[in-house]
């Protein structure tokens, strides 16, 4: 397909998502259209050539409901292929991004066979003696990245000010990479091979933050990376007509008082209801599975959340993508 074909596909795409973008950036204008032109430029990028138009997009989607950056040269998330559909890849700056914006502080450290290193294993508290011999790193090298790499030094720390530290070695990000169905074992590829040092940092990252106590929404985000993207049209058909959402609600606003009230047992006040579960319960009438229409809600924020509730044409946009 012609290079202009493919960019006049995604931007037919891309124009059908805008209220799913507009929605998701609070109408930030500029911002909406920053990421839709990130996003159609996506489709002339010569490493996804042979990934659908489709795929690219609704990956590149998936970077913006998580509140990144689509744009790679933010570093923050990258869309990558594998056969002839795209994957989301987190990069080490947008897992920095999403731990600042749920109260985590990360910082994840190289580790090289030029540098001096030593661990002692000390209970709860390690001891990390670490001096980077940075005249002889070469880290702008994939290839010298591969073959040096000893491990990364992870550090975390929540909001109050507990540090969390953990070694991750190459052995086992070696074996995180190589889970990837489009990276193989003793080559890096694509994205790694350019950004080599910062996508080990990244999986260093995940790797660990997925064992902190860390927010389920961050958990959902970093759990989203070297999944394939596959959209399952079954799952997403809708078996009946639902409901007009606008209609329910005018509905419930002029009944004096709800058939079925919440209380809280210490106070007896009633409870609002949760906006996620409201949600979800829009998404299952509409025909997402319970399942999907959980995941869906837990990667956006509150207010997102009931700026969907508030704009009903903005959820078939949500469960298009």
């Amino acid at each position: 397909m012609q290079i202009t074909q493919r960019e006049n596909e995604a931007r037919a795409i891309i124009s059908s998502k805008m209220p799913q973008i507009n929605t998701i950036v609070a109408n930030d204008k500029a911002k909406a259209s920053t990421f839709a032109s990130a996003i159609v430029n996506m489709a002339n990028d010569y490493n996804l050539k042979n990934c659908k138009v489709e795929s690219i997009v609704n990956t590149a989607m998936q970077i913006v409901q998580i509140g990144l950056n689509p744009n790679k040269l933010f570093g923050q998330a990258y869309v990558v292929p594998y056969k002839d559909a795209a994957q989301l890849q987190i990069g080490y700056k947008g897992l920095i991004a999403l731990g600042m914006r749920n109260g985590w502080r990360f910082r994840a450290v190289a580790v090289y066979k030029c540098d001096t290193f030593n661990l002692e294993f000390n209970g709860l508290d390690d001891k990390i003696h670490f001096v980077p011999n940075y005249d002889e790193r070469n880290d702008d090298d994939g290839a010298w990245v591969y073959n040096n790499l000893v491990g990364v030094i992870v550090y975390a720390k929540d909001s109050t000010d507990s540090v969390f530290s953990d070694f991750v070695s190459k052995k086992k990000l070696e074996k995180l990479r190589t889970a990837s169905p489009n990276q193989k074992a003793g080559v890096l590829s694509g994205v790694w091979a350019t950004w080599s040092e910062e996508m080990y940092k990244a999986k260093a990252l995940k790797y660990v933050a997925t064992r902190l106590p860390i927010n389920d929404r961050l958990t959902e985000a970093v759990s989203m990376e070297d999944e394939p993207f596959r959209q399952n049209t079954q799952e997403l058909q809708i078996k009946e007509q639902p409901k007009d959402l606008n209609q329910i609600l005018k509905e419930q606003k002029s009944q004096k008082e709800p058939e079925f009230l919440d209380y809280d047992t210490t106070t007896g006040e009633v409870m609002t209801p949760n906006p996620y579960d409201l949600l979800q319960d829009e998404l299952i009438k509409r025909g997402v599975s319970e399942n999907n229409a959980e995941n869906i809600v837990t990667r956006y924020t509150k207010e997102q959340v009931n700026a969907f509730l508030n704009d009903p044409n903005s959820i078939d946009s949500l469960i298009e993508s």
